[in-house]
């Protein structure tokens, strides 16, 4: 289906959210910057982000290998062995591509392999969603409001936005970026005016890179799930809280796995009987039960936060803990009403079995990281149904397997 085509759709259902896609120039200018990467696209239209950046891999992949075949021959023909590493191109492919799409016309057309772990941008809590990249053409008329989202609680090491020029003249973009220790670079400058989609907007692709990341011996994927600087100012203004510099860098982040299965068996079965007991579809209930759980949760922090700092003291508490808790109870309650759809919903439970289920849940942990709405649970199940015929033959294998034995 061409662009021309996409958009008369999107328009038609009312799903049009300013649907610009990038253009192969903007894109171009991020290839150098590209490393082994999980990528968030956010708003992530007909992914062209990824296309371009894989067929750009596979394409310099094709010409290093020509290359290198050559001078092996050439080598061979000396007498002599040639050496050449054949994966030095390995380490610039998208590993794992996740995205964030609001259009269910869009949702339908990805690619197998795209993971959507949400579908409304500004319902979603990014912190908890860590990647080394976030990618992101925003709304034009949304763009101040992104982009200082991004910048906020965004869980990345690099990220490339397509925003208006004038996004540097804005006093609260700059000071996010003082707050939260990132730089800026501005790969280019472009417009619409020749894209699939024309439009007058003049924009610049910008790299931010939190500044911690240039440190070489900085390692990023053995850094926690929940950066802690992003957390940090997250939750002190949330809560209005002060710290020093020192305070937050002496708290430790431990988790609590005994705790958090006992939280999950407590709670599971009372779930299952909501379901049970009421007329509501499934995803209603657990939306509802998972909104009140959040709002409780909140509540009380909020009124655990407000007692006087001798008060804490006595009982043995402090911000680091209390920070502790916060995000172990929000990871946990992700994973609670998460499970509840893998193995209460007919659309998944009729078409994987429950090994199979648990190897899906273990290979996509990122799907945890998704708010839990029914625009997201509608995602899932599309991503499931999209996907359960790779799994067929497999299944019927492991059941014949386990009646032979």
């Amino acid at each position: 289906m061409g662009i021309g085509q996409l958009v008369s759709n999107l328009k038609k259902n009312n799903e049009d959210f300013e649907f610009y896609p990038t253009t192969d120039e903007m894109l171009e200018v991020i290839v150098p910057y590209m490393e082994h990467e999980t990528v968030l696209d956010i708003g992530c239209g007909n992914c062209k982000f990824k296309k371009y950046m894989d067929k750009k891999m596979n394409d310099e992949y094709d010409a290093y290998e020509s290359e290198q075949k050559r001078l092996e021959k050439e080598a061979e023909a000396r007498g002599e062995r040639y050496y050449w590493n054949k994966r030095s191109y390995d380490f610039k492919k998208i590993n794992k591509y996740f995205i964030m799409e609001k259009s269910k016309i869009l949702l339908q057309q990805l690619d197998d392999d795209a993971i959507c772990i949400g579908t409304n941008f500004h319902e979603s809590i990014l912190i908890d969603k860590k990647v080394s990249t976030i990618f992101c053409n925003p709304p034009y008329s949304e763009f101040k409001i992104w982009t200082k989202k991004i910048l906020s609680e965004g869980n990345y090491k690099q990220a490339f936005l397509v925003i208006p020029q004038r996004w540097k003249d804005d006093i609260e973009i700059m000071n996010l970026l003082k707050a939260f220790k990132t730089d800026y670079e501005i790969l280019g400058s472009f417009d619409f005016l020749e894209a699939d989609r024309v439009a007058r907007a003049k924009v610049d692709v910008v790299r931010f890179r939190k500044q911690k990341y240039k440190d070489i011996y900085y390692r990023y994927d053995n850094q926690e799930d929940i950066d802690p600087d992003t957390f940090n100012v997250w939750f002190n203004q949330a809560f209005g809280i002060e710290q020093t510099e020192k305070e937050m860098k002496d708290e430790k982040y431990e988790s609590d796995s005994d705790r958090a299965k006992r939280y999950h068996e407590n709670k599971t079965q009372a779930i299952k009987n909501a379901l049970v007991s009421s007329d509501e579809s499934k995803a209603s209930i657990l939306v509802r039960l998972y909104n009140q759980e959040y709002e409780k949760l909140m509540n009380n922090l909020k009124t655990i936060m407000a007692l006087d700092e001798d008060v804490l003291a006595d009982f043995n508490l402090s911000v680091a803990l209390i920070k502790t808790a916060l995000k172990e109870k929000m990871k946990n309650l992700k994973i609670l009403y998460w499970d509840m759809v893998w193995n209460e919903f007919d659309e998944i439970t009729n078409r994987l079995t429950y090994a199979t289920r648990k190897l899906l849940r273990e290979q996509f942990q990122e799907l945890y990281y998704m708010n839990f709405t029914i625009e997201n649970i509608y995602a899932l199940i599309l991503y499931v149904v999209k996907n359960a015929n790779k799994y067929y033959d497999s299944q019927l294998i492991d059941f014949f397997c386990y009646l032979s034995s």
